[in-house]
């Protein structure tokens, strides 16, 4: 009895001194995975990707700067010989591997392993600069995401210098931020504090969405941004999609209806679009114009011969009606990003603010 007890004891030790020498061996495999030249060499190459890319983003935002923010595509579609004034950190010897191709680095080179590096890298860091000239609210799911703590989920923070924070109200948790947005339901929305320069008698809203579903309920609209006192045709703006699937725009005048627009065809659910809307008023002509775009194409222009209504004790309010009629008029889907400028953009910035969302929030076309 006492032997077999001697012989299981050493093949247990024995057992374990082999488990403990094969665990060792792994080990030391992977270190010598992790510092092979290879893994050296990609980890130096994405970090060179990084560091060209914020260059070309800086450069991006002095173009935008010293033409008011305004776009100038001739000066951001740079070519190859161009490259040393965008990016003035560059190596001699990248000179040939790098090109930019409507603000985005594109890496040109012949080299396999680099080309290999290369996939997603450049992809992640496409510049997100979008146009800034008097850009006044800037909500960012994917930047909110990035920053999400237990502390600060309840605070949409503003990306512009305005501090336009949004404070989240209603039953909210935490996991209601997804990767790249905000999800909203009945009883959920955001309040946007500080905000009276987020009125005026000419604006640019766009909004970042994917909607579940349609109110179902006739009348009743599920509302993305509205700057407001509650009773329609006295908001300064709405932007919002009608229980059909109709995305509509409506700056109210202080007549019954207001000046209103829509996109005809209705969305399809569960799918991400950017719509943008405008509304400018001419004062010499007595003529608002308003102007709707999805996905960075003009869908509907209509001019009214109202003036849009403005006034300092509105709210701007998010995901949903202010009037919050029986508690019907709310967004059933996700909000990924919002904007609002205190301009008319022209069509050439839409568009070019598109190609940013697309790429960041995965819109199909």
């Amino acid at each position: 009895m006492k032997r077999n007890t001697g012989i299981t004891l050493i093949i247990l030790v024995f057992t374990i001194v082999l488990m403990l020498i094969l665990v060792g061996a792994i080990i030391l495999s992977l270190d010598d995975n992790i510092n092979t030249p290879d893994h050296a060499r990609e980890v130096a190459f994405k970090e060179q990707v990084r560091n060209y890319q914020e260059q070309l983003q800086d450069y991006i935002g002095m173009i935008q700067a010293e033409n008011s923010g305004r776009l100038d595509m001739s000066k951001i579609n740079l070519s190859g010989m161009e490259l040393n004034e965008a990016l003035p950190g560059i190596k001699e010897e990248d000179k040939t591997k790098y090109e930019v191709e409507e603000g985005k680095l594109v890496y040109v080179g012949e080299d396999e392993e680099e080309i290999e590096f290369a996939k997603g890298i450049i992809e992640v860091t496409t510049p997100s600069v979008y146009i800034q000239d008097r850009l006044q609210l800037d909500l960012d799911g994917i930047k909110k995401y990035q920053n999400l703590t237990d502390d600060n989920y309840m605070t949409w923070e503003d990306g512009t210098k305005n501090n336009n924070d949004g404070l989240l109200r209603g039953s909210f948790e935490k996991t209601d931020w997804t990767e790249n947005g905000l999800k909203f339901g009945q009883g959920k929305c955001v309040d946007v504090e500080n905000d009276t320069n987020l009125m005026g008698e000419n604006m640019t809203i766009s909004v970042v969405f994917t909607a579940n579903s349609f109110v179902p309920q006739a009348n009743m609209y599920s509302c993305f941004v509205t700057r407001s006192n509650g009773w329609g045709y006295n908001d300064n703006y709405n932007l919002n999609l009608d229980y059909g699937g109709i995305l509509q725009f409506r700056a109210g005048s202080g007549d019954i209806g207001g000046i209103h627009c829509n996109i005809n065809n209705p969305i399809d659910l569960n799918k991400t679009y950017l719509c943008t809307a405008s509304f400018e008023y001419d004062n010499d002509k007595s003529q608002t114009t308003v102007k709707m775009y999805l996905n960075g194409k003009l869908e509907n222009q209509i001019n009214d011969s109202e003036k849009p209504l403005v006034n300092d004790t509105f709210k701007t309010v998010i995901g949903q009606y202010d009037n919050r009629t029986n508690g019907l008029q709310y967004l059933d889907g996700t909000i990924h990003s919002v904007r609002i400028y205190d301009r008319v953009l022209s069509d050439e910035e839409i568009e070019y603010n598109y190609k940013i969302d697309k790429q960041r929030f995965n819109i199909e076309e």
